[in-house]
């Protein structure tokens, strides 16, 4: 009786002992399970909150390529407007000059908008590019967008500024053919560069015209024609005036 109880205690502390065993294991790996766990819930966080923020700098930039769009079509109604006032005859051109006024006045506007969006942008990128972010795919996204409007934007401003050029040169060749047919005058590029910095065209129609009614005539499409050309060099001057430091952004290579 005596070996089978010491068997039988024996047996109790065997089982024991292997429950004791089983459940600090089960302490030890409790908390292991809920450290995985926890590191299992915040790595799907992480990938929601990138998601977040990808789906956010699709948005913003979304937003901001409809703007420069639409700078870009309202830059074409500028050039349309102008190029009406070119055909029509000096002093029929108040209607259109307030039309244009009001469009220069919106592009101003989205320009400011469109800049504010592009400096955030670049701050971002700047941010990210000194942080944990650095080799992030949601940098990546934010500067191939930074870089595609940019692009865009320099494009549009680039076209529109070679288009104003190209109807200044058409309001001085139209100049100078008036004063070539008002009797002979010395209407050489010198003279008509001369003449549109000066304050004065009558200086440079006095001596050339003979009959008065005729001298009349061309002074007032002349003096149009030079105001519509300083009209043109103030609001293409505006207008760069807006984007000069957006232009020097351009500039700022985004890396990859």
């Amino acid at each position: 009786m005596g070996r089978e109880k010491k068997k039988g205690e024996s047996g109790l502390a065997t089982t024991c002992y292997s429950h004791s065993q089983a459940m600090r294991k089960l302490q030890i790996s409790m908390p292991q399970f809920r450290l995985e766990e926890f590191r299992r819930r915040n790595k799907e966080i992480e990938e929601d909150e990138n998601e977040y923020e990808e789906d956010v700098v699709l948005l913003e930039a979304s937003e901001l390529n409809r703007k420069v769009d639409e700078i870009g079509l309202k830059l074409n109604e500028v050039r349309e407007l102008q190029n009406e006032m070119f055909t029509n005859p000096p002093g029929h051109n108040g209607d259109l000059k307030e039309r244009l006024a009001k469009l220069l006045a919106e592009i101003k506007q989205l320009s400011q908008t469109v800049q504010k969006g592009l400096k955030r942008f670049q701050d971002d990128i700047r941010r990210d590019e000194l942080g944990p972010e650095r080799n992030s795919a949601e940098l990546r996204i934010k500067k191939s967008h930074y870089s595609a409007l940019n692009c865009k934007l320099n494009n549009i401003m680039s076209v529109y500024s070679q288009q104003e050029e190209q109807h200044k040169e058409k309001c001085k060749d139209l100049i100078k053919k008036q004063m070539r047919q008002a009797n002979k005058a010395d209407a050489s590029d010198e003279k008509i560069k001369e003449m549109l910095e000066s304050n004065e065209v009558s200086i440079y129609t006095d001596d050339i015209l003979i009959d008065k009614s005729q001298k009349k005539q061309v002074l007032d499409e002349v003096e149009a024609r030079r105001t519509e050309i300083h009209e043109l060099e103030q609001n293409l001057k505006g207008l760069y005036d807006m984007f000069h430091d957006f232009m020097l952004l351009i500039e700022y290579q985004v890396g990859y």
